[in-house]
């Protein structure tokens, strides 16, 4: 039997394929520099890209959060943001996600249109239950630290879902590859999260974000970044052999013939 994942008026099927979603980074320092959109009227024409190129989700955030990153403020994040959405208000019919885990940057999204939360510190800040209560966005909780704490987090947010009487419909569960795990743990979570969330939290969907991030670089010995799009195809394609129902990317293009070549493979039963 299939999962689902609800965010507001979208619904996605794990019977259906593996999802792409697409980052739109309004930041100046995202270590991939190619994905850099601060300027709104550049930001549209990329969402406006992926959106024809057949991206799922567009996924957008105001702070990068590579290693060594420096935090930016909440007012610093929307000052980023704002323009932004303004921009794609009305252009853009696909769903789109924000990437904050700031939740007054998060109701703002909400309310030009977003449709879903996505905080890489997993919903610590109570504040964020409130808006899962209060709306019908879809809610990505992203683990950070040991791989070896991934299942008591898993665990700790099903109750919460229940004891706030949520659809666990509306969630899904991104590992963290690279968010204070070492290279070993990484590797093992590109090739287990998706049946590692399948056995503990069963109707919930997995997204993966391995991106050309530090274990592509060091699995593959790609130093250039605009090198790592080889590796991170096979992550992905990995991570969705076992499980994985959303992966997030930069290359979206080249991402989506990827997929929808593995996603044929996988669903041919019989000849």
């Amino acid at each position: 039997m299939g999962k689902n994942f609800h965010a507001g008026d979208f619904k996605f099927s794990s019977d259906k394929k593996t999802y792409i979603m697409g980052i739109l980074n309004i930041t100046p320092d995202s270590f991939v520099q190619d994905s850099r959109y601060l300027n709104p009227d550049t930001a549209l024409k990329r969402a406006i890209e992926m959106q024809a190129a057949g991206v799922d989700i567009i996924d957008i955030g105001g702070q990068s959060t590579r290693p060594g990153y420096s935090e930016v403020s909440k007012d610093e994040e929307l000052r980023r943001l704002l323009p932004v959405f303004e921009k794609l208000k009305g252009k853009i019919k696909i769903p789109t996600s924000i990437d904050t885990y700031y939740p007054e940057v998060a109701k703002v999204a909400l309310s030009y249109g977003a449709s879903i939360v996505n905080d890489i510190h997993g919903f610590k800040d109570e504040n964020m239950w409130d808006i899962a209560q209060n709306t019908s966005c879809g809610c990505i909780l992203m683990h950070s630290g040991s791989a070896k704490s991934f299942g008591s987090f898993l665990k700790a947010n099903l109750e919460k879902i229940s004891a706030y009487k949520l659809d666990p419909d509306r969630f899904c569960f991104d590992p963290g590859i690279g968010f204070g795990k070492s290279y070993e743990e990484d590797l093992y979570l590109i090739k287990n999260s998706g049946k590692y969330i399948a056995d503990i939290a069963k109707k919930n969907f997995c997204l993966m974000g391995v991106s050309n991030k530090r274990v592509i670089k060091n699995s593959s010995g790609a130093k250039n970044i605009n090198d790592r799009i080889y590796g991170t195809i096979a992550a992905n394609v990995i991570s969705a052999i076992n499980g994985a129902n959303i992966v997030r990317v930069h290359n979206v293009e080249e991402t989506i013939l990827a997929m929808k070549t593995t996603d044929s493979i996988l669903k041919q039963k019989h000849f």
